[in-house]
This record gives C-alpha cells, structure tokens and sequence, in this order.
C-alpha cells in the first residue's frame, strides 16, 4: 500500500556558496523557508523538483523536505530541514564548537544571512 502523501518544499544548495535554498512559487529561490511554496499534491512536487534539477547553474542536490503549513509559512518537519547544513530555521549560520564521541554538539551562532 503506498505511503499517503506530506506536504513538501523543494530545497537545494546554491550553486555558488553553498547555502541552503528553497524554492519559492514565483520560481525564486530564497534563504528564507517561510518563503518557500508549500506544495500538497505529489505531481506537482514532481514536477516543481524537476524543474529545480533543470536549474544546475543556479543550485545543485534539489530534494523534496517535509514540511508542515504554518502562519509563518512552512515549517521544518526533520531536523535535516531544520538544521540545513549550516544553517537553522530562521537563517542563523552556526559551527559546532565542542564535540565529544558520545556526546551532543552544542552550535555557537556566529552570524546571520
């Protein structure tokens, strides 16, 4: 039996430095997940990620994330999203400043976008 569709955003790294992207439904791409497009229906998100992977000049490793509606815009669902490689929900760029086998990183925020 297949899996119910979640609602999805379509995310990427961009191109040139590497940030954390998101696709917007005026076919931008922000740093800003609340700008992101929310999508509900799965082709469409099929079809919004293949536009992104057609868009190698401009971001690379386009995936579909969950993420939930909010009055905010979208919401993070997995850490993944949240954590972004390098990046939290609201923007802040972070490193991990003490790590321990066994033990949880703690992130100093060294700045924002």
């Amino acid at each position: 039996m297949p899996r119910e569709f979640t609602p999805k955003v379509v995310t990427a790294n961009a191109l040139i430095e590497g940030d954390v992207v998101y696709q917007t439904a005026d076919d931008r791409w922000t740093r800003d997940l609340s700008e992101a497009e929310l999508i509900e229906d799965e082709g469409l998100a099929n079809l919004r990620l293949a536009q992104a992977e057609g868009q190698p000049e401009l971001v690379v490793g386009a995936y579909l994330a969950d993420a939930a509606p909010s009055e905010d815009g979208p919401q993070p669902t997995h850490f993944r999203l949240t954590f972004g490689l390098g990046q939290t929900q609201i923007g802040q760029t972070f490193v991990f400043n003490e790590f321990r086998f066994g033990q949880i990183a703690r992130p100093a925020v060294i700045g924002g976008l």
